[in-house]
């Protein structure tokens, strides 16, 4: 069997061809995508706190064994912001208590009844 010499050269040609337009496609697909700006960074702060002073507990009128409330000042230190969310603790793993605002630095938190006993460190809690 005689091969055309002259088909073989037009199917080869036809062949590049077909994959060079593939080529040139897919790069025209690809070159078309793109991307909105976008940004990232890392930086940091220092943490500072609050001072708390003038700390006072209030007994129970009818069983002065159990404390009922405590009550405290709460200064920002270095400029920071007062807080917003002030949480108590009276007995070391024990209960959290929600602390309210008064006025000013003022706060209070009034506690599930506790004994006075069992009352082993005063822990306060603050986030802006």
């Amino acid at each position: 069997m005689k091969i055309n010499k002259s088909f073989s050269i037009v199917r080869i040609f036809a062949i590049v061809a077909m994959a060079t337009a593939l080529i040139f496609a897919g790069n025209a697909f690809a070159a078309s995508n793109s991307v909105p700006e976008t940004s990232s960074g890392d930086g940091q702060s220092p943490i500072t706190g609050y001072t708390v002073s003038n700390v006072h507990y209030t007994l129970s009128d009818s069983d002065p064994t159990l404390v009922t409330a405590v009550s405290f000042d709460l200064s920002p230190d270095n400029g920071v912001s007062a807080p917003q969310t002030v949480r108590a603790q009276l007995v070391d793993g024990g209960s959290w208590f929600v602390c309210s605002s008064l006025d000013g630095n003022a706060w209070s938190c009034n506690v599930t009844a506790t004994e006075v006993m069992t009352v082993d460190n005063l822990r306060i809690v603050a986030a802006q």
